[in-house]
């Protein structure tokens, strides 16, 4: 049955090149999943659920939705997540993306390639804002990314010693995840806090609270061990050019080769 809104227009056009095969939701966490329409054969084992981690651990404004199918035996994940707010949240961010994977992974086991999108919320490490915006503008992301969370988080765990992997440990369970998410190159500016309608940064609000931009919005991937790595190429990784939030969203592009029949 073809999926529908909740105003019930169909995601489906029998005349489009795609389909919609998975159409979830959860507040303010919306996951599509199309397919190429002569592809949709090749598409099994479907399957969806959703996870809360804000109030009390469990409320539903934070958390991720899993969307897992195969495509010609290629084992996938698409991962939607809308972690922790807060300059100073990291580990918050960090224990919800370790107990949000470890369930996944529980639910429906490793999969060959997963890709992580959504509001992941880390942030910048700077205590300057016009610094910062000083160096948007002149196009020092890489200055930036020295100080982006996330990044350092990733590199922080790819320093430690597979020794240390222990899935029985939280902490050891997120060191394994960090080590294997890659990113592409970033070469946009920080996506978030912008003032809507403009491409202005909201650093001083009303309120007198002090807004430092950033990365928010990302779009990693993980391939398995068992995959060939050589297999996934990215083709683009871009914010999007809309002023109707204060976010950018992001969008990537990516090449990943099944199999020769397809």
């Amino acid at each position: 049955k073809a999926p529908r809104t909740k105003g019930g227009s169909a995601l489906q056009d029998p005349s489009s090149e795609y389909c919609c095969i998975v159409c979830k939701q959860m507040v303010g966490i919306l996951s599509l999943v199309f397919v190429r329409r002569k592809w949709r054969k090749k598409v099994t084992n479907m399957r969806t659920y959703h996870m809360g981690t804000g109030f009390m651990g469990v409320g539903k404004n934070k958390g991720a939705i899993g969307s897992w199918f195969e495509i010609s035996g290629l084992k996938c994940l698409f991962a939607n997540a809308h972690l922790d707010s807060g300059q100073a949240a990291v580990e918050k961010r960090n224990q919800s993306l370790s107990l949000i994977l470890k369930d996944f992974q529980l639910r429906h086991g490793d999969v060959d390639l997963m890709l992580l999108a959504g509001d992941l919320n880390y942030r910048l490490d700077f205590d300057n804002t016009e610094r910062v915006c000083n160096l948007i503008r002149q196009g020092e992301f890489k200055t930036l990314l020295s100080a982006d969370q996330l990044t350092k988080q990733i590199a922080a765990a790819r320093v430690k010693s597979d020794d240390d992997d222990d899935d029985t440990d939280d902490v050891a369970r997120l060191t394994k995840c960090m080590k294997m998410l890659r990113e592409p190159q970033i070469t946009f500016p920080p996506t978030y806090k912008l003032v809507p309608m403009t491409n202005e940064y909201s650093v001083n609000e009303k309120n007198g609270k002090v807004r430092m931009p950033a990365w928010c919005d990302r779009i990693l991937y993980v391939v398995s061990p068992n995959a060939e790595a050589s297999k996934v190429s990215n083709i683009f990784y871009t914010a999007t050019p809309l002023y109707s939030s204060d976010h950018k969203p992001v969008s990537a592009l990516y090449r990943v080769v099944i199999d020769e029949d397809i």
